[in-house]
């Protein structure tokens, strides 16, 4: 209990090392296929470095451009969001309920204020991205001399070095996987919108790619800005009608490419992978849930490492 303690009240310093090891994780396989061209270290570090800073820049820009336009276009927003909710009210009304009144229950600052945390929660973790990256860099360029050093310590066949090792694997894996699935899903949601006529469709395509590594809860968090952007910018039929698009595009993608493509990965346990998201968001913030899945790879890792733990892998793991 003092160990989760001290890892909930030291979590903005934590957060960034655990993202900087998973990054580093993620990037390893096109790190060893730079150095395997014969690319010197600094170089392969280098050429790293600036592309992911042009990925960074172009997020940023996109993010930039969407928050002035939506700044821009608010008081429209407002007013609309006020005539269909009163549209609503006196539907509901005319249905016979007489106590409905929405317009007090869901008021344009709640849906504003809700808008602004999921795409200030990207902003926040961009604001990071230059120690994030700094990190990553120095784990990555030191990663192959760490991992020999433990081998020259514990011994070639250790298997403490073993499971370090397929952890890695196993989480380069996973990310790759899911980013595949991800990027299927943001581009139909990108889409979708786009034929819809919903603002900033590009915005919510890449929202949705970001936030669906959070396992189970993250395709919803993503849906909620565009559906209420769709109420506020035509009405509550529209709206209604870009949840039900939404959904059928992530259950597309959650249905057909990810098992296609999740059956040459990992098979994580959902209850597992559920309680995961909520225990380190809890401990770590916002970051806590995209590593919520790493975390628990490692966790089933040491656990299968010891006799008396590995049933708990082998429920986690769901093999």
């Amino acid at each position: 209990m003092l160990i989760l303690a001290a890892l909930h009240l030291a979590s903005p310093i934590f957060d960034p090392i655990f993202l900087a090891v998973v990054l580093a994780l993620i990037f390893w396989p096109l790190y060893v296929r730079l150095r395997a061209r014969k690319i010197a270290t600094p170089l392969a570090l280098t050429l790293m470095l600036i592309g992911m800073l042009v990925a960074c820049g172009l997020l940023a820009a996109l993010l930039a451009y969407s928050i002035n336009g939506l700044i821009a276009g608010l008081g429209t927003y407002a007013a609309n969001w006020s005539a269909h909710v009163a549209q609503v009210d006196a539907w509901l009304q005319s249905l016979g309920f007489t106590d409905a009144d929405l317009s007090s229950a869901v008021s344009t600052e709640d849906a504003a204020n809700l808008l602004a945390g999921l795409v200030g929660g990207i902003a926040g973790l961009l604001s990071q991205a230059a120690l994030v990256l700094l990190l990553m860099l120095f784990f990555l360029g030191e990663g192959a001399a760490i991992v020999g050093r433990l081998r020259a310590t514990l011994g070639e066949g250790s298997p403490g070095v073993q499971t370090l090792t397929g952890y890695g694997r196993d989480v380069s894996r996973y990310f790759a996987l899911r980013a595949a699935v991800n990027a299927v899903t943001g581009a139909g949601v990108a889409l979708v919108l786009f034929l819809l006529g919903v603002d900033f469709p590009l915005l919510w395509g890449v929202l949705t790619f970001f936030l669906s590594f959070i396992p189970y809860v993250g395709m919803f968090l993503a849906s909620v800005p565009s559906v209420l952007l769709a109420f506020a910018e035509f009405d509550l039929t529209r709206a209604l009608i870009v949840a039900v698009a939404l959904t059928v595009v992530n259950a597309l993608a959650e249905n057909l490419v990810q098992p296609m493509l999740m059956s040459r990965g990992l098979h994580l346990s959902p209850t597992f992978v559920f309680a995961s998201v909520v225990f380190w968001t809890f401990l770590l913030g916002g970051p806590g849930a995209f590593l919520a899945v790493p975390l628990l790879l490692g966790m089933v890792a040491i656990a299968s490492s010891f006799s008396s733990t590995r049933w708990l892998a082998a429920v986690a793991a769901d093999k």
